[in-house]
């Protein structure tokens, strides 16, 4: 597919707004996308961003965002996926039902801070730390790559990222703030079933760490080598 002309691009640009990582559409907007007609053609303005950046239109594809807002036409928020990564993301922005409940669990700033690290001090990799937050695969890697989130990400330390050759799990990893024998204190006194946030938070504040830390721990998302 033709690139557009400079002055189509210009227009394009002129029609956003930049609000943090985001480029915000501003103008024709429908149900929250934006529109704009182009070589005789009603498109998606998000879809349109990333054909021109890609040189190509995946006519069987979806184009996903990563930050979760409609209007971004910024292309490193969007990416080629299908309808079922497309729900997934959807589910985890609180934009799609799950049951009879609408999840609205967005990642807050100290969950990327934790998936930061997991991943560059950790070595974790990319599926097991999604499975730990309210994310997709997609998102997680958005977010160690700097494209989501960098207004944060850039000013945390990027150290070459460590490579699980051997057992550092739990206490062994040079950044837990955990030990075994704390874990198993908090699995005795915290019921996985029916512990509160309330009975967490003065969990997490004794052992220096995250309500969310806590959280995982006592639901074996985390530490699971520990019985």
């Amino acid at each position: 597919m033709p690139p557009p002309e400079l002055a189509t691009r210009e227009y394009f640009v002129a029609q956003a707004n930049w609000v943090q990582d985001c480029l915000l559409w501003k103008k024709s907007l429908r149900n929250g996308y934006g529109h704009m007609r182009w070589q005789s053609k009603n498109w998606y303005a998000h879809r349109l961003a990333l054909v021109w950046q890609s040189g190509m239109d995946r006519v069987d594809d979806m184009v996903l965002h990563a930050c979760g807002n409609r209007s971004c036409v910024n292309v490193f928020h969007l990416r080629w996926g299908n309808h079922v990564e497309n729900a997934h993301d959807a589910i985890a922005a609180g934009s799609l039902l799950r049951g009879a409940a609408m999840r609205t669990s967005k990642l807050k700033p100290e969950q990327v801070e934790e998936i930061w690290t997991a991943y560059y001090s950790q070595g974790e990799s990319l599926d097991t730390i999604s499975a730990r937050y309210p994310c997709s695969r997609g998102n997680c890697q958005m977010i160690v790559e700097s494209r989501s989130w960098s207004w944060l990400t850039k000013k945390l330390p990027k150290p070459n990222r460590i490579r699980l050759a051997t057992d550092t799990r739990g206490e062994k990893s040079g950044n837990a703030k955990l030990t075994d024998t704390a874990v198993r204190w908090i699995r005795a006194n915290l019921d996985r079933k029916t512990a509160t946030k309330s009975e967490m938070l003065p969990v997490a504040e004794k052992y220096g760490v995250s309500y969310s830390a806590i959280k995982f721990v006592v639901e074996r998302k985390t530490w699971r080598h520990i019985p």
